[in-house]
């Protein structure tokens, strides 16, 4: 695991920056069931969950609960908690007032922040993870942005989607609104087409997997609408991070070529086997 030091400084209030965790209940669902019957989950989804908390969150950072609503094409911004925007003491560095018009359908918000980014990286703004999920309509939609944090001294501002006629966004005290993550400050892509060789291997292990359904998960269930769910992408995940695709396509071979049987019984042995070998050869090559 890949360790970057970054810095930051919040200049007002409860403005910070954290590890984005999986809440329950919250924006990873309600239930932590996964078995006949149950409702689906957002944390049932591997790619999403690593993604949602791939990064650090952006602590909404004034006192003052706001609404915040679209009349006659402006933004309106309305306390919600008896406080009032003229109670904020809003530092001198941080735009006022805390919501303002920012173009046509997006308004904007001090972030009262200031961060350093990793070296060569700058810093990626996204919606929380908590958009997605939400079935209110209330959580703000961050507008995805780079921002070149390593030479900018300046506290940040952020933007958002305005709300939709009839629709209000919900700004609380200590709310997560929006997340970062750090991405290097320049990348260039090689676009090929995918060679021959790769196909066939792909394709080969693509099989061996829809084969093997059974062997690889250790829990499948119906959903409340009899829709299936199983784990075996969170499985194959797991091998590939300890063996590599290698290892995987090792163990898929393996698990093909012998008869069908219970899947755990057959898969840890597997995996016992393989380890060992990997030890054996590190030890005689050091002789």
């Amino acid at each position: 695991m890949q360790k970057h030091k970054l810095y930051f400084r919040s200049v007002y209030g409860n403005a910070n920056i954290k590890k984005i965790k999986v809440e329950f209940p919250g924006w990873a669902g309600d239930s932590k069931n996964h078995s006949d019957g149950a409702t689906p989950q957002p944390w049932h989804c591997v790619p999403f969950l690593e993604a949602s908390t791939y990064g650090l969150e952006l602590i909404y950072p004034f006192n003052s609960e706001a609404i915040i609503r679209t009349v006659d094409g402006k933004i309106q911004a309305d306390p919600s908690n008896n406080k009032s925007w003229e109670e904020e003491e809003i530092p001198f560095n941080c735009p006022r007032p805390a919501f303002m018009q920012f173009a046509p359908g997006h308004f904007g918000m001090s972030s009262c922040l200031e961060i350093v980014p990793p070296k060569d990286h700058v810093i990626r703004i996204e919606p929380h993870p908590a958009f997605f999920t939400d079935n209110s309509g209330t959580f703000p939609c961050l507008v995805t942005g780079h921002l070149q944090g390593d030479w900018w001294p300046k506290v940040f501002f952020v933007v958002f989607k305005s709300p939709l006629p009839n629709q209000e966004l919900h700004f609380k005290k200590n709310m997560p609104y929006g997340k970062i993550i750090f991405v290097p400050k320049k990348v260039e892509y090689e676009i090929e087409d995918m060679p021959n060789s790769m196909i066939s291997k792909r394709t080969k292990r693509d099989e061996f997997i829809n084969s093997l359904v059974k062997k690889l998960t250790t829990n499948r269930w119906l959903d409340y609408l009899g829709n299936s769910f199983d784990n075996k992408y969170r499985i194959l995940s797991n091998i590939v991070t300890k063996y590599g695709e290698e290892g995987l396509d090792d163990i898929l071979s393996k698990l093909y070529n012998q008869s069908f049987g219970k899947a755990i019984t057959m898969f840890r042995p597997i995996l016992k086997t393989r380890k060992n070998n990997v030890e054996n050869n590190t030890n005689n090559r050091s002789k």
